[in-house]
């Protein structure tokens, strides 16, 4: 009875194998109308899922070359192209827009859960204005319970200065 064992993935790509992984996925990313991802997106595949990948070096793939940074959306970038995918043979992230052909389903969708952002709306506790009848500077005091006062005022003409933090 024989194992089969998956191929090893070439590493530390050369020049000329950066610049043809980098111009294909530019010339897909052209003609499909530079479609870019989000900032949200980009920052979740680059902290999530390739900055902990053993492929990732020196904000780069060691499979493709390709440069991948968070907070960039240009050309540059291939997390912020959106039809770029992740170039192992069992991607962890894929485009939406071109995913890799043959993929098998489930794995199709796991790299399509990767690839999005879940983003979680935080919303800040409620403030209540309070005038200082002695002054007339309008303070905004975090809602009862809290434990901090913020340290700033603003005034009645609208400028915003340090308070005396009560």
């Amino acid at each position: 009875m024989s194992v089969e064992t998956p191929e090893p993935v070439a590493t530390n790509p050369s020049f000329v194998r950066k610049a043809a992984s980098f111009l294909s996925a530019e010339a897909q990313w052209l003609t499909r109308g530079r479609p870019f991802r989000n900032v949200h997106d980009i920052n979740h595949l680059y902290y999530r899922v390739c900055r902990p990948c053993e492929h990732f070096m020196n904000d780069g793939c060691t499979v493709c070359g390709c440069r991948i940074v968070p907070n960039e959306r240009s050309g540059f970038n291939k997390l912020a192209m959106g039809t770029t995918n992740c170039p192992l043979p069992e991607p962890k992230w894929v485009s939406d827009i071109t995913p890799p052909d043959g993929i098998a389903s489930d794995l199709l969708e796991t790299a399509l859960k990767n690839s999005k952002a879940v983003l979680v709306e935080i919303t800040p506790p409620a403030v209540e204005p309070v005038q200082d009848s002695n002054t007339g500077l309008v303070k905004k005091k975090e809602a009862a319970g809290a434990d901090t006062v913020n340290p700033f005022v603003r005034t009645t003409t609208g400028q915003i200065v340090q308070g005396d933090g009560a």
